[in-house]
């Protein structure tokens, strides 16, 4: 068979090498077809539709509207659909939420006030993606107390956008009046002005201007259950702060209010025995002086009108407040002349300030429902994504321009430096804010309001009022944490 091929292959040469030749080229013209043919369009798997509703407090809807749009147009992300749902932060909000939480329903994003962490964590799910790298990444692209607040056991349960913090309100008109050239930066500054800056009714103990907000608690003239200084709750912390204490000790685990002191009780003696220069008296001290009439600070009482209203009204020299106060101003009183300056301190080396934000996070029912269908793993995964998207400088930058709050992550807050005076006072707040654990806020409130009541009303010594406040916070501290 060999030699018949290799005959016919002798005799037919020729044709042969032209058959091999011709294939060649028809192969190659092939594949040169091939490759100027146009490539096939990528395709682009969509996204199964994926709804979240989301409640959101005191913020319009439309400050996210571009975030929403923009995280829409990251891959994979075009079919999610957000809708908030605007709600007052109130007593009802939390009701309703509560009752949806309870039932496993309700919304899948919903806000949440930092204090509110511990009483609700059993109800959240925890954003997943922060793990490893991207965990490391948020605790140091987040000022302190913004990573704090939202962690617990190395678990995010809550982004935030700003750290709104208290600083202090001044009347440019009061000042100017009394040769003042520039807002006082110490507290000691403040008490030798009393004289100058308060005005009484003649033949009255009714203030017609005051200094200072300061040494009222629970109770006024409006009633047993309201405070003409409604954020005494705030302010008395702040001041602990910055004579260098604590209320708690979050490695001991522990109340810290009295930490440091002599805090046993002598036998046969009943009044607690408490270090005068320990930071809970000077704050407490410092603080109700303002309001004892047997004091050179004496500039306040029960029978002031609300702080917030006294300040806008024109009569109020100094009040101590968050960012969100100066347009409350601007829209009651236009004409008002007045500008914010860092708050007071005593000590330049403990610079302190009281610090609070919302945060939003995500409803257990989300974790749940992923282990049940398919649909539910991917609702988890994008609700995920979405708040590890507003944790982006990108979408943090976007809310503190439409806002003007304060800023929660450094770069914003970097930015924020640079700006005018009101946002280069309440950025640097967010950096040396401070708070405390609050298992029950509603008691811890009620705790400062009853320190004052008793010392007010009921002939209790500072001391003791101290000690009392100290065992109703370990009570609460021991106690199962409680939802509003």
């Amino acid at each position: 068979m060999l030699e018949n091929l290799k005959l016919s292959f002798d005799q037919y040469r020729n044709r042969w090498l032209i058959g091999i030749v011709c294939g060649v080229l028809i192969l190659g013209l092939v594949i040169l077809a091939s490759l100027n043919q146009p490539k096939p369009k990528a395709t682009t798997i969509a996204s199964p539709a994926v709804e979240l509703t989301w409640w959101k407090t005191d913020i319009n809807p439309q400050v996210y509207q571009d975030t929403i749009q923009a995280f829409n147009q990251t891959p994979g992300n075009q079919n999610v659909r957000i809708n908030i749902v605007t709600k007052e932060t109130n007593n009802k909000y939390y009701r309703d939420l509560v009752e949806d939480l309870a039932q496993n329903i309700g919304p899948d994003i919903f806000s949440l006030a930092n204090d509110d962490l511990p009483a609700y964590q059993k109800f959240l799910s925890p954003i997943d993606i922060f793990k490893g790298k991207e965990l490391t990444d948020y605790k140091q692209n987040f000022a302190y107390l913004a990573v704090r607040e939202t962690i617990s056991k190395d678990k995010v349960y809550g982004i935030t956008s700003y750290i709104d913090n208290l600083q202090l309100y001044y009347n440019k008109t009061i000042l100017t009046q009394n040769q003042q050239a520039s807002p006082p930066t110490k507290w000691e500054e403040i008490s030798k002005q009393i004289d100058y800056f308060s005005k009484k009714v003649l033949g009255s103990d009714k203030f017609i201007q005051s200094t200072i907000a300061l040494g009222t608690g629970g109770r006024s003239a409006l009633g047993p259950t309201t405070s003409n200084i409604p954020l005494h709750p705030d302010i008395l912390p702040l001041l602990m702060f910055q004579f260098g204490g604590q209320m708690y000790d979050y490695q001991t685990e522990e109340n810290a209010m009295l930490k440091g002191e002599n805090s046993t009780r002598k036998p046969g003696i009943s009044e607690q025995v408490i270090d005068e220069n320990s930071p809970i008296y000077r704050a407490i001290r410092f603080y109700r002086d303002f309001g004892d009439s047997t004091t050179s600070r004496y500039n306040w009482n029960n029978n002031n009108i609300a702080a917030d209203d006294m300040f806008t009204q024109g009569n109020l020299a100094y009040n101590i407040q968050y960012s969100s106060f100066s347009n409350q101003v601007k829209k009651k009183n236009p004409r008002l002349e007045f500008s914010v300056t860092a708050i007071p301190q005593f000590n330049d080396q403990i610079k302190k300030t009281y610090g609070k934000f919302q945060m939003d996070s995500l409803n257990r029912k989300l974790a749940n429902d992923s282990t049940a269908s398919p649909t539910g793993k991917i609702k988890y995964q994008k609700a995920q994504e979405f708040l590890f998207y507003l944790s982006s400088k990108n979408a943090q930058t976007d809310f503190a321009t439409k806002t003007g709050l304060p800023g929660a992550h450094n770069e914003v807050i970097k930015s924020q430096l640079n700006g005018d005076q009101q946002s280069r006072i309440f950025a640097a707040g967010s950096l040396y804010s401070d708070n405390y654990y609050k298992p029950d806020v509603t008691k811890v409130n009620l705790m400062w309001s009853k320190l004052f009541d008793r010392i007010q009303y009921e002939n209790i010594s500072l001391t003791e009022s101290i000690q009392r406040a100290s065992d109703e916070y370990d009570l609460i501290l021991n106690d199962t944490p409680k939802i509003r």
